[in-house]
């Protein structure tokens, strides 16, 4: 499930705490705690959980410090980063990667700009949160009902649509206290995932068992 209050605390102090060098760090940031308490603990209604492919660390990239990447030890593949923030190496690959590069050409294009760009930069961030979801595919092994056994196949089949959540984070991003723009943000991405749907397909009630698709609204 969502862990929407950890979500909102890690934005809230990362933000009064000013950590961030640059825009970079921020991006990185943001992109891996959605990923952390919403993109891995989201379910769907019966509660199945996503399918992540997330990278795994591994000792031969050396000792978790920053001394990691010195000549003498073997160096971390391209998708993992050295976060100040966090005190450790994050995966910032994959699907993490795409919202990465999101957050920072949005926030790249409004710090260009003397006046204030509007909506259109935080679409680039919620349309990228929309191809995060795009055809995630979910654990089958709780039936939703009125399926009766574990299924064969669990796909979200609408991802959400990014103009009202871009419009949340336009409001969010714009507050001027860090709390409010923690508390906002938390609330923009916990209302799209809500209005996630897709498609679980398994055993039916019936003799024998028909495997039919069952659809659920809203993840959680």
């Amino acid at each position: 499930m969502v862990n929407d209050v950890q979500l909102e605390k890690d934005i809230k102090n990362y933000l009064t705490s000013l950590k961030a060098q640059n825009l970079s760090q921020t991006a990185t940031f943001l992109a891996t705690v959605y990923h952390e308490y919403v993109g891995k603990l989201a379910m769907d209604p019966a509660g199945n959980i996503a399918i992540r492919t997330d990278g795994v660390w591994s000792n031969d990239f050396g000792s978790q410090t920053k001394e990691a990447r010195a000549a003498d030890e073997v160096k971390p593949p391209d998708e993992w980063q050295w976060s100040p923030d966090t005190g450790r190496w994050e995966f910032t690959g994959g699907k993490v990667k795409i919202l990465k590069n999101a957050f920072e050409k949005c926030f790249g294009m409004q710090s260009k700009m003397k006046t204030n760009m509007g909506k259109p930069p935080y679409l680039i961030v919620s349309t990228a949160i929309v191809a995060y979801w795009t055809g995630q595919a979910f654990t089958p092994i709780i039936p939703n009902p009125p399926g009766i056994a574990p299924g064969v196949s669990n796909l979200v089949t609408f991802p959400g649509t990014p103009v009202k959540l871009g419009s949340d984070l336009y409001d969010a991003f714009n507050s001027k206290d860090a709390g409010k723009v923690a508390s906002k943000f938390t609330k923009a991405v916990v209302d799209h995932v809500g209005t996630i749907t897709g498609i679980w397909i398994g055993p039916n009630p019936g003799s024998p068992p028909p495997i039919a698709p069952v659809t659920w609204s809203g993840l959680m």
